[in-house]
């Protein structure tokens, strides 16, 4: 500080304003160059990836009417190209990214259908292009902020999530505690993040977590959003801390997560090697061991919705059953964020049959469907998963519910509007803010559930015994401790 005074005093012997402001612009744009650099190259086995090219997919959305053109459109998934972003479904809007190679053949199909189709995006690379521009200079501006918190502006990358973690515990050490479950494929940190206003009181917990699909964004962007309003407004929502705890897991899948923001947008699974050359990673909500591979899965390496080589093969699958495992007998509410699509959904995935408390599960959705509602959300669509969506085996729900016994599960598809995956940075805050108050009803209905019918809440599970390739049956490993950062 002296010495700035001193050459002041001397007239100019320090940089001008001028030149300090040219500076800040340089090394701003470098910064910007490096991070669209980051957004355009991968490390795999070593070798640099260039970004996957989009150019001239299409995204195409169509509504059939009968079941026969249900199937008709079915029956090109798993060509080449062809990707549903959401299923076909009777009476629904479906959404599919169509490569140019795979385009002429899905046309004809839709004609053959007597189907009509909306042109969502006509060149897909064009969009992520602006995307990334975007994300980019958002970052840019987050890095150049001192003190850059979660301002629900733009998507942060895994490293950004990781340290804001760290920071607010470091800030709120009577209120935060974070438990690393374990490192993923590539080595990543998974850390759960407790929140509590007493710690060690062994309350009855609530369980979030996000981004276990790499491609859906908008979810981690939300429950990010709900750690920092339960962690860091002392006030505000003492409510929803009051004797429950929360344990909220912001990116269930880190590997593919970065995969997305590094080379490959669209990327859905984990980022494991398979059998076969060039096939990476298992969907991580196909491998959980409750009915796994039975329905909805695929046992192709290089399908997105490839099961895995066995259940929890996927180490990230395998730390988050071990974390719920140890925790099963407080955490009474497990809620899973997916997108797009605007559902609540509860089990089960494998199969038509409803719980024996499927009303109990259904009106504590509505609950908090309301409540978003109230905050400015469009309604959302409530029902098992197989009923109300498409049927599923090996799904973290599921297991959660029927095997490690919490007896209120959830996945919850958040709004994708006309966007899918790539909601634009402009709605993360009101997306967040809505989810948000649907959390609160929900946590409001697991105390009224806790005081009509004691700490056991009510619960359906099915025996679904897990078998080691010797045929014993086997549970989970109950004895990892859990190292605070």
């Amino acid at each position: 500080m002296a010495m700035g005074t001193a050459s002041k005093a001397m007239g100019g012997a320090g940089p001008t304003d001028a030149a300090r402001r040219h500076a800040v612009v340089h090394a701003a744009l470098l910064g910007l160059a490096g991070l669209l650099l980051v957004l355009q190259h991968h490390q795999v086995d070593g070798q640099a990836v260039p970004a996957k090219s989009y150019s001239n997919f299409t995204v195409l959305r169509v509504s059939p009417a009968t079941q026969e053109q249900v199937t008709g459109l079915l029956s090109l998934d798993g060509r080449p190209g062809v990707d549903w972003w959401t299923p076909p479904r009777v009476g629904a809007p479906a959404d599919v990214m169509v490569s140019p190679e795979a385009r002429d053949a899905v046309l004809q199909q839709m004609n053959s259908l007597g189907l009509q189709w909306e042109v969502l995006h006509s060149d897909l690379q064009q969009h992520n292009g602006v995307v990334d521009r975007e994300l980019a200079a958002a970052q840019l501006a987050g890095r150049v902020a001192a003190d850059a918190y979660i301002d629900n502006k733009r998507y942060f990358l895994y490293d950004e999530i990781e340290d804001y973690i760290k920071r607010v515990a470091e800030n709120h050490p009577n209120r935060v505690k974070v438990h690393d479950i374990g490192r993923t494929f590539e080595g990543r940190r998974m850390l759960v993040v407790h929140v509590s206003n007493c710690p060690y009181c062994n309350y009855t917990a609530i369980w979030v977590d996000a981004g276990i699909h790499a491609r859906e964004w908008i979810a981690p962007a939300t429950a990010l959003f709900a750690l920092s309003q339960l962690a860091e407004n002392e006030t505000a929502h003492a409510d929803m801390r009051e004797q429950l705890d929360w344990y909220i897991l912001v990116v269930a899948n880190p590997d593919g997560y970065q995969f997305t923001h590094t080379t490959d947008r669209m990327w859905r699974k984990t980022r494991s090697t398979t059998s076969m050359p060039g096939c990476y990673g298992a969907d991580p909500n196909r491998n959980f061991d409750f009915h796994w591979n039975e329905v909805g899965a695929s046992k192709n390496p290089c399908s997105e919705t490839f099961a895995g080589r066995n259940a929890f093969s996927e180490i990230e699958a395998k730390n988050i059953r071990t974390f719920l495992w140890d925790n099963r007998l407080k955490i009474k509410l497990y809620i899973s964020y997916h997108s797009y699509g605007n559902f609540i959904l509860y089990p089960w995935g494998y199969t038509a049959e409803n719980p024996k408390d499927w009303q109990t599960l259904k009106s504590v959705a509505m609950k908090a469907n309301e409540a978003m509602v109230r905050a400015g959300s469009e309604p959302y669509t409530i029902g098992s998963s197989t009923q109300t969506l498409y049927a599923a085996a090996g799904g973290s729900d599921d297991w959660a519910k029927g095997f490690a016994g919490i007896p209120l599960s959830y996945t919850i598809e958040l709004p994708g509007y006309k966007f899918g995956f790539q909601l634009p940075t402009s709605y993360i805050d009101a997306v967040a803010r809505q989810s948000f108050e649907g959390l609160r009803a929900f946590a409001s209905e697991v105390k009224r559930l806790r005081a009509v019918n004691g700490p056991n809440l009510t619960v359906e599970t099915r025996a679904f015994p897990r078998r080691t390739q010797q045929g014993r049956a086997q549970a989970p490993p109950t004895t990892r401790a859990f190292g605070r950062l």
